[in-house]
């Protein structure tokens, strides 16, 4: 018979950090979810989960502890080399909710296990698994649900076992088509004596290598009977830590396998029982040194336990000032929690130049809390306020909040951040104010702003000129531009300056920015680059070029209709010139002749020349 060392148990795990809470939820609303055989079925391998759609959900204290891991789910084998037999290609997480939480899809039809098994998550750097944390899922957390049989028979040291009539969550008699069913001993102190790998119906001879007190038989890492107290870790405050905050992150993991019946903590001699065992809780304590001891006990009222201890400085300022502002980091609740809100995913819109707002609601299930204040950390929170219409909530009912995000008009256009946040609300348990509830919610800012666009043009314009022109600015962004302003700049941007801005440019519109060109008289004709820059609120959107084309007037040709009139009106006033001529010569004709005749003859001669040239220069123009 192969011996291998059989390490199924809690007890023996090392949980190191980083510090995660697992669960198996429904893909629809996270809420927590047990996996069940479709009934008639053998096994998960012919797709026969009776609810396969759900994730796998998965938080942490920090992003960098979920960002780009990879993420299975495994059945405990032995310790050998099939330590730990995967049956699902791990996922890769790639995204990081502000709650410091992400949901993995799980394909659970590839999951080949027994009814019930215990189910790990496998947390590791690589896609092989070569490093990897175990984290183990409980009936609280998410379980694989169903039973069978054990018939066993003691020779001495030698324990012969069979596993018999497997059973669905009906109770109905299946037979499953999985021959992986790891079957040990372990003795009261959690170790294991000897481990076979089997299946259902055959039996298998196990030793307890001489060992002589109780035992118990281990199914698939599940006992016959509970000997062993729940697990509990404290994980935060750390052993030995020093914190410059009053309120203390109050993390730990308990998991039984056959359930916790009840939690409670000790804080320097007080004692406080736990409402549920499952969540995260804030201490609120002095300054000074503290120990802190936590206990758990299952339903055979086996108890388990830890114990811290951690000093306090008190601060000179305010307390707090962890990551979400006044209180210091938690992981976000669970899917069953005390205090919720609802949405989980909160989603804001400011429309420029507008606040955003959005409603949420705090339901409390099973608590009395006061003192309830909420808070928005994220790269937006100096312009963030959260208002809540009472500070007091009551279990079963509910308190509605609203977060209002108003940022200034230059503010609002320079923000360029993620746009995620976190929503934690905290308040006091009425009757042990040393306990602060949690809960959480992420919330996305949406940012909707204008952008203005100027497009390129040119013009031409004539050197020692002004003229006016118009160029293009388009608001491709989502929200109106309101106080829209525009400037040349540029070494040449004397040449054409801004004269008219459209203050307002509605989203999706474009509008005409004027400027007035002035081109001086010693200017050189060349091609004069201005740039036209255009402002929102004094933040700088775009930067257009306009090309000016710097030309010399040329000679402008008279018109022909122009010449003739020309010509028209020389030739009357010939005519009328020549009439008052000939007048005067019917007067006097003899003597006017002798004495002028020479001189008209040759007065005449020189203006009909001076005529003809003057028409042939004219027409020629005119041409």
């Amino acid at each position: 018979m192969k011996r291998l060392f059989f390490v199924l148990l809690l007890i023996s795990f090392v949980f190191a950090q980083p510090y995660y809470q697992v669960y198996l939820v429904r893909a629809n609303d996270s809420n927590i979810t047990n996996m069940l055989y479709d009934d008639n079925s053998t096994s998960y391998t012919d797709n026969s989960i009776e609810n396969p759609d759900a994730s796998l959900r998965i938080c942490a204290l920090e992003e960098e502890d979920l960002l780009d891991k990879y993420i299975s789910i495994v059945y405990a084998a032995s310790t050998d080399k099939e330590q730990l037999e995967i049956v699902h290609a791990p996922v890769q997480i790639t995204d990081v909710s502000p709650t410091l939480c992400a949901e993995v899809p799980i394909d659970f039809s590839s999951f080949k296990t027994w009814y019930p098994s215990v189910p790990y998550v496998v947390v590791s750097d690589d896609r092989d698994l070569t490093t990897y944390t175990r984290w183990k899922l409980s009936r609280r957390r998410g379980w694989f649900v169903g039973d069978y049989g054990i018939i066993a028979t003691q020779n001495l040291t030698h324990v012969n076992v069979n596993v018999t009539n497997a059973t669905d969550d009906l109770n109905n008699t299946i037979i499953p088509d999985v021959d992986f069913l790891v079957i040990g001993l372990m003795k009261e102190d959690g170790t294991a004596t000897d481990t076979e790998i089997s299946s259902i119906n055959d039996s298998v001879d196990l030793s307890l290598d001489g060992f002589t007190g109780a035992f118990s038989i281990i199914i698939n890492g599940l006992p016959d009977r509970d000997v062993l107290p729940p697990y509990v870790e404290i994980f935060t405050p750390e052993d030995g830590s020093t914190y410059e905050t009053t309120n203390i992150p109050f993390n730990f993991l308990i998991v039984d396998d056959e359930g916790v019946q009840l939690c409670w903590y000790v804080l320097d001699g007080r004692t406080t029982p736990l409402p549920d065992c499952d969540v995260s809780y804030i201490l609120q304590v002095e300054g000074g040194t503290h120990t802190l001891t936590l206990f758990a006990s299952d339903f055979d009222g086996n108890i388990g336990s830890d114990r811290v201890s951690f000093t306090v400085l008190v601060p000179s300022g305010p307390t707090g000032g962890g990551r979400y502002g006044g209180f210091p980091p938690i992981p976000p609740s669970p899917p069953r929690r005390f205090i919720t809100i609802i949405p989980e995913n909160i989603f804001i819109i400011l429309e420029y130049p507008n606040p955003g707002e959005e409603g949420f609601i705090i339901q409390s299930t099973s608590v009395n809390a006061t003192n309830l204040t909420c808070f928005v950390e994220s790269d937006f929170s100096e312009y963030t306020t959260v208002v809540l219409d009472s500070t007091e909530i009551m279990e079963n009912n509910t308190i509605e909040g609203n977060i209002i995000v108003d940022m200034p008009p230059k503010v609002a256009l320079d923000y360029s951040g993620t746009g995620e946040g976190l929503l934690q609300c905290v308040g006091n348990d009425i009757n042990n104010t040393d306990l602060i509830y949690s809960a959480s919610a992420n919330v996305y800012l949406s940012i909707l702003k204008p952008e203005l666009v100027v497009l390129d043009d040119s013009v031409e314009g004539y050197i020692g000129e002004e003229s006016f022109g118009t160029i293009t600015v388009r608001n491709i962004g989502s929200a109106d531009a309101i106080n829209v302003s525009a400037e040349s700049t540029g070494p040449y941007s004397p040449i054409a300056s801004v004269e008219e801005v459209p203050i307002t440019i509605p989203a999706g519109e474009s509008a005409e920015i004027k400027y007035r060109l002035t081109l001086p008289s010693d200017l050189y004709p060349d091609d004069y680059k201005v740039e036209i820059a255009v402002y929102e609120h004094g933040r700088q959107m775009d930067k257009g070029v306009l090309t000016v084309n710097a030309v010399t007037r040329p000679f402008e040709k008279p018109e022909e209709k122009d010449l003739l009139w020309t010509l028209l009106i020389l030739l009357i006033g010939l005519l009328i010139a020549i009439w008052v001529f000939i007048k005067k010569i019917k007067k006097n004709k003899k003597f006017f002749w002798e004495k002028y005749g020479d001189s008209i003859k040759y007065s005449g001669a020189v203006l009909i020349i001076t005529v003809i040239v003057w028409f042939i220069v004219f027409t020629a123009l005119g041409g």
